[in-house]
């Protein structure tokens, strides 16, 4: 446990209450020796949080996009041959989100030494994973269904793959409509693993209620 890494988590700019709890457990793994890295899995992190997996899974996914943790996930050949061993390395960058705090705790400087300058922060234009290709033109929803998809499943898919299958639906519904249906999708499908952005696709009307759901199998796939 680094004290410095609790009173930064204390101190980080978060949007959500169980946001700033993930990251206080976070840091209380973490270490400097380490890099600032942790790996508790999220049954250990819902357990000490008195929270849902789902939910923790959600705080982790606006916490990476806060810039305030990068996610370094296990291989699958290690999650299958070592599941004791299957988690994911959480590497804390707090200085990024840290604010002051009138009265509190604050970072320590040698006397008469003068405050470093606050760093500025370019804004991102285009994520890391945007296209590259000349004439390819990004389009940010197709970037918003990955991070949806991450954050409720913990998985990444290819940009591409999420532009094919969705834009049809986002051209005839418009990308807010569809983002919505698109996370109850993710929220309430009986057994995730059988989801796909294709499956979403084809299944859109039942998601949405403007189709019933006679023809559907018991997890959600059209017979």
């Amino acid at each position: 446990m680094s004290f410095q890494l609790m009173a930064l988590a204390l101190r980080a700019q978060v949007s959500e209450p169980i946001d700033r709890l993930v990251l206080i457990v976070l840091a209380d793994y973490a270490h400097p020796d380490h890099g600032n890295a942790a790996w508790p899995s999220i049954k250990t992190l819902a357990t000490v949080c008195c929270a849902s997996e789902r939910t923790v899974q959600y705080a982790i996914g606006r916490l990476a996009r806060a810039g305030l943790l990068e996610i370094e996930r296990q291989s699958a050949a290690v999650m299958r041959s070592r599941p004791d061993l299957a988690t994911n390395r959480y590497t804390l960058f707090l200085e990024r989100g840290a604010e002051s705090a009138p009265g509190g705790v604050q970072p320590t400087t040698e006397r008469g030494a003068e405050s470093a300058p606050k760093p500025i922060r370019e804004p991102i234009t285009n994520p890391p994973s945007a296209p590259r290709r000349e004439g390819d033109r990004y389009l940010p929803w197709a970037q918003a269904a990955r991070e949806d998809w991450h954050t409720r499943t913990e998985g990444w898919l290819p940009y591409s793959r999420m532009k094919r299958a969705l834009g049809d639906l986002v051209k005839e519904h418009g990308w807010p409509t569809v983002q919505e249906v698109f996370r109850k999708y993710l929220d309430e499908k009986p057994d995730i693993r059988m989801a796909s952005p294709e499956d979403f696709a084809r299944t859109y009307g039942i998601w949405a209620g403007t189709r019933p759901v006679e023809g559907a199998n018991s997890n959600g796939r059209l017979r």
